[in-house]
C-alpha cells in the first residue's frame, strides 16, 4: 500500500495514499464548542467548512499538535461506496515521507475506536 508517513506525539504513522487529497501547512481552526478534546475545530476548504481532526490528541490520548514551521494538515477522504466515508482535515506534527508499507498491520476499524479514520498503520 503507498502511503503518506507522518509524525504525532512522537511516533510514526501511515495514512493510505490514496485518501489524502493534499497537504497543507498547519492553520488556526474554528472551535466547536461541546467537541470532543481531538477535534481542534473546522477550517475552510474552498469554501467548505471540514472538522480538523488533532492527530496527537486522537492518537496519544492527549496533548496537541505543536504550532511549528513543519506542522502539517492532510486533507484526507476516505472514498464512497461502504457507508462511512468521512473528509476530515489531519493536523500532524510532520509529514516524513511518501512510502510503500505492508498494510497487514494496519488498523482496519480505525485508529483509537475512530473507524472513519479508516486504516491507519503504526510505521
Amino acid at each position: 500500500m503507498r502511503t503518506f508517513v507522518f509524525v504525532a506525539a512522537g511516533h510514526r504513522y501511515a495514512l493510505d495514499a490514496s485518501s489524502v487529497q493534499a497537504v497543507h501547512p498547519l492553520v488556526r481552526a474554528r472551535a466547536v464548542p461541546g467537541g470532543p478534546p481531538w477535534l481542534s475545530g473546522v477550517i475552510d476548504v474552498h469554501g467548505e467548512f471540514v472538522p480538523l481532526i488533532d492527530a496527537v490528541a486522537l492518537l496519544a490520548g492527549s496533548g496537541t499538535v505543536e504550532r511549528t514551521l513543519g506542522a502539517r494538515v492532510l486533507l484526507v477522504d476516505t472514498g464512497e461506496g461502504d457507508g462511512t466515508r468521512a473528509r476530515f482535515a489531519l493536523a500532524v506534527d510532520r509529514v516524513e515521507d511518501a512510502a510503500d508499507v505492508d498494510d497487514l498491520g494496519a488498523w482496519h476499524a480505525g485508529a483509537g475506536g475512530a473507524a472513519w479514520l479508516g486504516a491507519v498503520v503504526q510505521y
